[in-house]
């Protein structure tokens, strides 16, 4: 299936695994052409982040490979070893073509270990208000039925760590800090102040800025996170 319909699929069922009060108060979150796709593309590569201020950060997509499940694992997945280049703009057209279910192109390894990233901070944020108990871990996996069992294996090991923002903030690039908050903010229900300082200290680690937040919210269809 691939990590980018992998993402789509755990993006789908973060969607059904947020309840129908959260759906009735900010409505669905947008997922087609023009909803997360379009804004993934949007906020790449010419991120609003203050890099500077960041503390030290990889600089290329090529750390993710032997994170969850041992040395390897994602180079087991992704076939050659060979380290990626740098972040890509965005996932968008490919993400659109995957969450709506159509065939889409074969997607290049630094796409791939995009989605990789971007999955580990969308069910990391899920877990942001404490663990997933079983019956949350069934509704992310639900959709997978297409999924190897390798990439099954990556998701299910993503769910067994422990909620850790300074060492996500550390894998992310400079070019991917807008992406990966949204990808965390489609997570999160943002009903409670638990994931409200989630999303704050995750924000305070990519080094985004107020304005910049709640711009991504506004985007979003959500509600802000600064007064």
């Amino acid at each position: 299936m691939g990590l980018i319909s992998t993402l789509s699929k755990v993006a789908l069922g973060v969607v059904i695994a947020k309840s129908v009060d959260h759906v009735s108060r900010n409505g669905m979150p947008k997922l087609g052409a023009g909803g997360i796709g379009g804004m993934l593309q949007n906020l790449g590569g010419g991120s609003r982040a203050d890099t500077n201020a960041r503390a030290p950060h990889s600089n290329n997509l090529g750390g993710m490979l032997g994170k969850i499940g041992g040395a390897g694992a994602l180079g087991g997945l992704l076939g050659s070893p060979t380290p990626p280049a740098t972040a890509p703009a965005g996932l968008n057209p490919v993400f659109n073509s995957a969450i709506i279910g159509t065939e889409i192109a074969e997607p290049t390894r630094d796409q791939e270990l995009a989605a990789a990233l971007m999955l580990r901070a969308m069910v990391q944020a899920a877990m942001a208000d404490g663990t997933l108990d079983e019956g949350e871990r069934a509704k992310l996996m639900q959709h997978m039925d297409n999924a190897t069992d390798e990439e099954i294996a990556f998701v299910s090991g993503l769910m067994d760590q422990p909620v850790d923002i300074a060492a996500l903030a550390a894998d992310v690039p400079d070019g991917m800090e807008e992406q990966i908050y949204l990808l965390s903010l489609m997570a999160i229900d943002l009903d409670s102040r638990a994931e409200a300082q989630y999303l704050h200290d995750l924000a305070t680690a990519l080094a985004l800025a107020k304005p910049v937040v709640n711009d991504i919210h506004t985007q979003a269809g959500v509600p802000l996170l600064y007064a």
